[in-house]
């Protein structure tokens, strides 16, 4: 079964409720079925290591970046005066019909509506690019 949705309204109630059954709050935080990290993410801030799953890779790739890294990427190669200017950059981008298009658009190969076609040529070719750097 699909999920499209968030946990994000749950947060503090699952906080408060776990505080409530007095489970120590340390330790490692289990978030099965992952998806975007809001749980990991909001667990991490308060201290948990976090353990996380999910079957689809964009929510490895969300899971990575909102929960395992701990500072922004620096852009060190890239000749820019800071990171307005690499959004700035890729924003600007010449959109592309690529994985996300074709698996989360609904003009794409599946026809899902995760993303308009017009935000996911846009995601395809700011991934590209990344992927380039």
């Amino acid at each position: 079964m699909k999920y499209i949705g968030n946990k994000t309204r749950l947060l503090n109630f699952i906080y408060q409720s776990m505080q409530d059954a007095k489970i120590p709050m340390r330790g490692s935080f289990c978030d099965m079925f992952g998806g975007t990290g809001s749980v990991g993410r909001f667990f991490k801030t308060k201290g948990f290591k976090i353990i996380s799953n999910d079957i689809r890779t964009y929510s490895y790739i969300h899971q990575y970046v909102n929960v395992t890294i701990n500072q922004r990427p620096k852009f060190d190669g890239l000749r820019t005066e800071g990171l307005e200017d690499v959004f700035e950059y890729l924003n600007n981008l010449t959109p592309a019909e690529g994985y996300v298009y074709e698996n989360y658009a609904p003009s794409g190969k599946f026809r899902r509506k995760y993303f308009s076609d017009e935000n996911a040529r846009k995601i395809d070719s700011i991934r590209d690019k990344i992927e380039e750097w």
